[in-house]
């Protein structure tokens, strides 16, 4: 975000810009839980998982 705000300060892009493109606590939460959702092993032991299984078969680790 520090980053984003100099470029503001240069005039190198836009508060508006910087505010759809930065992503927010709330966005990066979103972000993360798809990007697990996707993810096809167990984050405990690391078996393989089916992408309907809720939990680990294997440790019972919930998959999110």
């Amino acid at each position: 975000l520090a980053y984003s705000l100099m470029l503001v300060k240069q005039g190198l892009t836009t508060l508006e810009e910087v505010d759809r493109v930065v992503l927010t606590d709330k966005g990066l939460e979103t972000e993360l839980k798809a990007r697990a959702k996707a993810l096809s092993t167990c984050r405990n032991c690391g078996a393989a998982l089916r992408v309907e299984w809720m939990d680990c078969p294997y440790c019972l680790t919930p998959k999110f």
